[in-house]
């Protein structure tokens, strides 16, 4: 009767739930078999995942997830991003914000800034090429055997590991998990 009350926090609720849910892979397995950075990108495209998988499943909770991420994901990192930018903090962006609102779960006029600031720092191209990526993550509907994910991930990491060398950044992306 109260969640109306405290929207932000029945939508964190309702994101742990969904990695209940849909999460039913194991991170010891895949962590030992991504680099790094292609770690950091499966766990970071999951978190949008479970989300879209339970929006299909219970679409009441679309305002909760939302109230979550506006308060606790788009602040935060783009408080973050805009203190210290780097590709690292931008490729992450793209998958905590563009790809909500690709998703559906959140609207892109409440996020314009923050897309146009990592718009301008990654430029359209890369960005659509990782939202690709997100999409196709996001399609992935056999919640326990992440193994198809993990080329999705290299994909994510391999494009942000040469955006990174574009843009002059070095990068310990490289180093095994």
């Amino acid at each position: 009767a109260t969640q109306y009350e405290f929207p932000k926090a029945i939508g964190a609720l309702y994101h742990e739930a969904f990695h209940a849910c849909f999460s039913e892979w194991s991170m010891p397995e895949a962590n030992a078999i991504l680099l790094k950075d292609e770690y950091d990108a499966l766990v970071l495209l999951e978190e949008t995942r479970i989300e879209a998988q339970g929006l299909l499943a219970k679409p009441r909770c679309a305002p909760f997830l939302k109230a979550s991420a506006m308060e606790l994901v788009v602040a935060d990192s783009a408080e973050s991003f805009t203190s210290m930018p780097d590709t690292a903090k931008a490729g992450m962006l793209v998958g905590l914000v563009h790809s909500r609102v690709e998703a559906g779960i959140l609207n892109a006029d409440d996020v314009t800034e923050v897309l146009d600031l990592v718009e301008s720092f990654l430029g359209a191209d890369t960005i659509r090429q990782l939202l690709d990526i997100a999409d196709k993550f996001r399609a992935h509907d056999d919640h326990g055997n992440a193994t198809p994910l993990y080329d999705l991930a290299r994909e994510w990491a391999k494009l942000l590991r040469d955006k990174a060398e574009e843009n002059g950044e070095s990068s310990e992306s490289e180093q095994s998990a």
